[in-house]
Formats: structure tokens, C-alpha cells, sequence
């Protein structure tokens, strides 16, 4: 798992370095299809674990973008 994690890290930098952040994100879509930094990407499953464990009634909007890579 500590090479995902350094993984992850790597990710992460590269993502700031950029200065964009997510609104560039976005700016970039307005004008087509963007692809999504993977450090966004969260499996089905483990999305659905963590919904099971904190039923508190609270309603976040969740997007999932099925196939984008």
C-alpha cells in the first residue's frame, strides 16, 4: 500500500503544480471533454462502503462519471 500512497503523493504535486485546481478543471471542460485526474476517481464499491457507514441523513451531491478515464 505505500507505493499507492507515494503514488497518490506524486499525483497530488503534479495536480498543485499546475495551479489550475478545480476550477481549471472545469474551464477546461466548458470547451470539450476533459480527462479527470485520477486522484478525483473513487471506485463504485468503495464509494458505497463509505455511504453505509455514515447513514446520518446528510445528502451530498455525488457525480460519477462512468467510463472517463
Amino acid at each position: 500500500m505505500e507505493i499507492l500512497a507515494d503514488d497518490r503523493t506524486k499525483q497530488l504535486r503534479a495536480f498543485d503544480d499546475t495551479k489550475a485546481g478545480v476550477k481549471g478543471l472545469v474551464d477546461a471542460a466548458v470547451g470539450g471533454v476533459v480527462d479527470i485526474p485520477n486522484i478525483f476517481i473513487r471506485p463504485p464499491d468503495e464509494v458505497a462502503e463509505d455511504l453505509e457507514v455514515s447513514k446520518t441523513g446528510l445528502q451530498v451531491l455525488s457525480l460519477i462519471f462512468m467510463g472517463w478515464r
